[in-house]
């Protein structure tokens, strides 16, 4: 499974888990930072996704 799969599987859990509320998230997110070794990963290709962009 490459980068892009795993991105949008692991969004997509999120999304399913509950409805979130702000703080939840906030506190799900910071601890994924800690202890998640391929959050850096996601947030690199989110990265991508969003500076990518040919003018």
């Amino acid at each position: 499974m490459d980068i892009f799969e795993r991105y949008y599987n692991y969004i997509g859990n999120i999304a399913e888990m509950k409805d979130w509320k702000i703080e939840d998230l906030v506190i799900y997110l910071k601890d994924e930072m800690k202890n998640n070794i391929q959050f850096k990963d996601f947030i690199d290709f989110r990265q991508e996704l969003l500076t990518d962009v040919a003018f």
